[in-house]
């Protein structure tokens, strides 16, 4: 049922050979986790990531374009035990993605299909599927953070 939401070229990597990695997710007593991206040649690796709900419901949040108040959009649904959803695309590479559980010892398990390749020039390169979205947002973090720096004595 994944597969049929994800647009063609995405949904080409939910093929069990193409699984690099399953991830459990526990709470351990912290209902919240907060919007994050995963890193695509660090530890969030993975061009299509499928969350399983294990045990406990939670809302799934999305914040697209988070260091632009006036394109910034925030999202949410449901995902009730058993249920999966995928990020990839935009939900993926442009949204931020966080849980607030109804239950603070809620589990998962992230399923990690394809890796981003390290070079621009590749398909499926982490610098076009995700970091050249980020690059805006993270200047202007740089700018704020200098700028933070400058005013102290």
């Amino acid at each position: 049922a994944v597969r049929r939401q994800l647009p063609a070229e995405y949904s080409a990597f939910l093929q069990p050979e193409l699984l690099v990695a399953a991830q459990p997710n526990l709470h351990r007593g912290h209902a919240y986790l907060r919007p994050h991206l995963d890193e695509p040649l660090h530890d969030g690796f993975g061009v299509v990531i499928v969350t399983l709900a294990i045990s406990g419901h939670a809302d799934i949040l999305l914040q697209s374009r988070p260091w632009d108040a006036d394109a910034r959009q925030d999202y949410w649904f449901p995902l009730r035990q058993g249920q999966a959803y995928a990020l990839a695309s935009d939900a993926r590479n442009v949204c931020l993605h966080g849980v607030l559980a109804e239950d603070p010892n809620r589990e998962s398990l992230n399923l990690r299909f394809g890796l981003h390749a390290a070079s621009p020039e590749e398909p499926f390169s982490a610098w076009e599927e995700v970091e050249r979205h980020w690059e805006k947002g993270h200047q202007h973090q740089q700018a704020l953070t200098l700028g933070q720096h400058q005013q102290q004595p």
